[in-house]
C-alpha cells in the first residue's frame, strides 16, 4: 500500500512540475471526455424524454383498456360497468384505475361556440399518464359532489374565455343550464392548437351534449408489467362473468407493447455524437502520448539515477503511465463537470419551460461514469509508450546524459 501511494504521490509530483505541456495535452482529453458525456447523457435523457410523451398519450407500462358493449337489445349501462370496474380493481389490489370517454361536441366557451375536445376521466388518469398542470389542480374523489363540477383545460380554453390563470376562477356554461369551473391547466404539445377539456365522466357527457345512456366508456388500469398477462386474463374473465351478453375486449395500450428498442429514433443521433467525440478523443490522446514522450526524454537522467538507487523495471514503469491516468481522470473529471453544469444551467434552466416534461431525470450518472471510466482507459493506454521509452533507457547511458 505504501508503494502504490508513493508512486501516485510521485506521478502527481510530476504533473505539477510539467503543468504546462501537460495542461496543453490534456485540454483536448477534457473536451473529448466532456463530449462524450454528453453524448451518453442527451442520448438517454431524449430516450427518457420521448418515453414520457409516449406515456402521457398511452399510459404506463402496462396499462391496459377494457370495453365492453351490449351486442343486442338496450346499450351497456355505464355506471354499472364502472362499478364493477371498481371492484375488479379492489378484488386484485390493482392500485390505478380510471374510466375513459373519448367525447367530441361544441362547447360555449365565453362568447364563443366552438367544437372541443372533450375527455371524461376519473382522478387516478394523471398519474397513469404523467399529465403535467401549468397551474391549478388535478380532479379528486370529492369532486364528484360538488355542485359545480370542475374541469381542466389547456391554453386554448383558456384564451377563449379570457383567463390568465385559475386564480381568477372561470368558468363554463353547461348545456343543462348549471356551470363548470376550471380548476388546472394543462400544457404541451397533445394539448395545443384545439380547445381541450378533461372533466369527471358524468361531467364530461353533459358537457359535450351526449346521451349519457350511449356513451360507452373504456376502463383503463395501470398494473405491473410482471403480472400484466395475468391480471388481464382475470379482468376481462371477472368483466364477461358480470356482463355475459355482453362483448367483452381487452388490449394493452402502453408504448412498451409495440416499442421496439432495436428501433430506437435516438440511436443514430448518438452513434454520431459518440463517433464525433472518439476522434476528439483520438487526437487528445495522440497529443498526450507526444507530450509524454517528449518529457520522458527529457527526464533519462533522473530516471537512470532512480534505477541506480534501486527503482525497479515496474515502479519505473507504473509511475509514468500514471502519470498519464493521473492527468486524463483530472482532465475528465473536469469535462464531466463542464457537462453537468451546462446541463443544469442551459437544459434544466432553459429548455423546461420551453414544454419539456416536467419530471426530465437528473444528470445520469451512469454518463459521468462511462466519461471517467473512459479518461482512466485512455490515461493507462497513452502512458504505456512513454512508460515503455522510460523502462528501456539503461542505467550507464541514462547517467551520462
Amino acid at each position: 500500500m505504501r508503494v502504490i501511494a508513493a508512486t501516485f504521490v510521485e506521478a502527481i509530483a510530476q504533473l505539477r512540475i510539467h503543468r504546462v505541456r501537460v495542461m496543453l495535452s490534456l485540454v483536448g482529453v477534457a473536451v473529448a471526455v466532456a463530449a462524450l458525456t454528453a453524448s451518453v447523457a442527451m442520448g438517454d435523457i431524449v430516450r427518457q424524454t420521448s418515453i414520457e410523451s409516449m406515456e402521457e398519450s398511452s399510459g404506463r407500462p402496462a396499462t391496459f383498456g377494457f370495453s365492453a358493449y351490449a351486442m343486442q337489445g338496450d346499450p351497456l349501462d355505464a355506471d354499472a360497468l364502472v362499478e364493477e370496474a371498481e371492484a375488479i380493481a379492489e378484488r386484485y389490489d390493482i392500485r390505478y384505475m380510471s374510466p375513459v370517454m373519448w367525447l367530441g361536441g361544441v362547447v360555449q366557451l365565453g362568447d364563443v361556440r366552438t367544437d372541443a375536445q372533450v375527455l371524461g376521466v376519473g382522478p387516478d388518469y394523471q398519474t397513469m399518464h404523467r399529465i403535467e398542470l401549468a397551474e391549478g389542480r388535478w380532479f379528486v374523489d370529492s369532486d364528484a359532489e360538488r355542485l359545480a363540477p370542475p374541469v381542466i383545460v389547456n391554453r386554448d380554453v383558456m384564451d377563449m374565455l379570457g383567463a390568465s390563470s385559475v386564480d381568477q376562477h372561470p368558468t363554463i356554461a353547461m348545456p343543462d343550464g348549471s356551470t363548470a369551473v376550471v380548476v388546472g391547466v394543462v400544457e404541451g404539445a397533445m394539448y395545443s392548437g384545439f380547445p381541450y377539456l378533461f372533466a369527471l365522466p358524468d361531467t364530461a357527457a353533459a358537457l359535450s351534449g351526449a346521451d349519457p345512456a350511449y356513451v360507452q366508456p373504456t376502463i383503463e388500469m395501470w398494473v405491473p408489467e410482471e403480472s400484466a398477462d395475468a391480471v388481464q386474463t382475470m379482468v376481462t374473465r371477472d368483466l364477461r362473468g358480470a356482463f355475459p351478453d355482453a362483448q367483452v375486449d381487452s388490449y394493452r395500450q402502453d408504448y412498451a407493447a409495440y416499442f421496439d428498442p432495436a428501433n430506437d429514433p435516438t440511436a443514430f443521433v448518438q452513434q454520431i455524437l459518440l463517433g464525433i467525440s472518439g476522434v476528439v478523443l483520438l487526437l487528445g490522446a495522440l497529443s498526450l502520448v507526444n507530450i509524454a514522450v517528449i518529457t520522458v526524454r527529457h527526464r533519462v537522467r533522473e530516471l537512470g539515477i532512480r534505477r541506480a538507487f534501486g527503482a525497479s523495471l515496474s515502479r519505473v514503469f507504473v509511475g509514468v503511465m500514471l502519470e498519464s491516468v493521473v492527468g486524463t481522470v483530472v482532465a475528465g473529471v473536469v469535462g464531466i463537470m463542464l457537462v453537468v453544469l451546462a446541463y443544469r444551467l442551459l437544459l434544466v434552466e432553459q429548455v423546461l419551460p420551453l414544454g419539456l416534461p416536467g419530471d426530465l431525470p437528473a444528470f445520469p450518472v451512469w454518463a459521468a461514469v462511462v466519461g471517467l471510466v473512459v479518461a482512466t482507459a485512455v490515461g493507462a493506454i497513452a502512458g504505456i509508450i512513454p512508460a515503455v521509452v522510460a523502462v528501456r533507457s539503461k542505467v550507464i547511458d541514462a547517467i551520462r546524459f
